[in-house]
Parts: structure tokens; C-alpha cells; sequence
């Protein structure tokens, strides 16, 4: 373990995302210069995180042991939806979805869904095929303007030692989209709007 991260399992909540993701820059169309990643987003992403009990993929990758791909969408007025998929690479890999109740993607309510069942194989193998065809993990980890309103659609990955997260606001199509859909369908629940 590096000593900092020591730091973290002694002095507070874990790492949700490399400290390096706060000091990347973003250079928009019309020049200005912007934080990838800036703190008041972080907390937002790790205090639900927390309330839903996930880990840290991050942390996973720091002790070289991940295999790990989660959907987090945070819609601006609908309660937010996490999936994790454990093991992907594996024979067995297994979902673990949680849905929070009454709020919205800044005040978070109680957990009213959570499950945990592992993938059949068409699921897993459609899934890894969606990622290869269509992987929203090689664009840029962040985009100029997030927007205000809509949703935030958060794609992690974790493999051994690497971590990658990319976020969007409400993509209406592309890998981060579709890959969304096909982990929020695995989930079978039902949502009257996703944006």
C-alpha cells in the first residue's frame, strides 16, 4: 500500500478517484482553462458512493487487485442509480445495483433497491463486446462545460493496477450512453425518464 493512502484508512473516508484528477486541466473552445475535476463534484461522487456502500474502484486499483467496471448516473431531479460489475473478466461475473429513493442527485435519499446476482453469459459477453466495440473509456476523462441541469453518466473502470473514470452531462448518444443503457438494463428496474 503507498503510505499515503495509509493516511486515508486511518484518518478518514477512502479515495474514491486518484488526487491527480483534481489538478488536470480542461482547455474549453473559447480558451479558458478549467479543473477536470473540481472538489465540490468529488465530494458529490464520493458521498454518494458512500451512502450506497461501494468501494472504491480506485483504491482497488491502488492494491492491484481490480476487476471492476460501474454506471453511476446522477440525474438532476431523479434519484441516482449505481451498477457495478465484479469480475467482468472472469466466468462469473457478478452485478451489484443500488437505487436511491426520494431526492435527487444532490440530496440523497434512503437506499429502497439494492441487488446483487451474477451475470448470465449472453449478459457478460454482451457486455464485454459493447466494450470493445464502443468503449467509452478511451475519451478524454472529462469535457469543457458539464452542464447545470440533466445527468450526470459516470463510466469507471478498474484492471489490475489501472483506474480510469470518464463523465459526461447527459450524452444523448456514444459509448458512455450506450454502454448506461446496457448496465442499467441488467438491472431490470424501470425508469420513467432517463436523460
Amino acid at each position: 500500500m503507498l503510505p499515503w493512502l495509509a493516511l486515508f484508512a486511518v484518518a478518514g473516508p477512502q479515495p474514491y478517484f486518484p488526487p491527480q484528477y483534481g489538478h488536470m486541466p480542461v482547455t474549453c473552445a473559447n480558451g479558458r482553462v478549467v479543473p477536470a475535476f473540481d472538489t465540490s463534484t468529488r465530494d458529490q461522487y464520493g458521498r454518494m458512493f458512500e451512502n450506497a456502500e461501494e468501494p472504491s474502484l480506485y483504491v482497488k486499483a491502488v492494491r492491484g487487485n481490480a476487476d471492476s467496471l460501474r454506471f453511476t448516473w446522477i440525474p438532476a431531479f431523479d434519484p441516482p442509480v449505481t451498477v457495478r460489475i465484479e469480475g467482468l473478466r472472469t466466468a462469473s461475473p457478478r452485478m451489484v445495483a443500488v437505487r436511491f429513493g426520494a431526492g435527487d442527485g444532490a440530496e440523497l435519499g434512503r437506499i429502497i433497491d439494492r441487488m446483487s446476482r451474477l451475470l448470465s453469459v449472453a449478459e457478460a459477453e454482451g457486455l464485454r463486446r459493447r466494450l470493445v466495440a464502443s468503449n467509452p473509456l478511451t475519451l478524454a476523462s472529462a469535457e469543457c462545460d458539464m452542464g447545470v441541469d440533466g445527468a450526470e453518466w459516470i463510466v469507471e473502470r478498474a484492471v489490475g493496477r489501472r483506474y480510469k473514470m470518464i463523465a459526461r452531462n447527459s450524452p444523448s448518444n456514444g459509448p458512455i450512453r450506450s454502454t448506461g443503457m446496457a448496465m442499467l438494463r441488467l438491472t431490470g428496474w424501470t425508469f420513467a425518464d432517463i436523460y
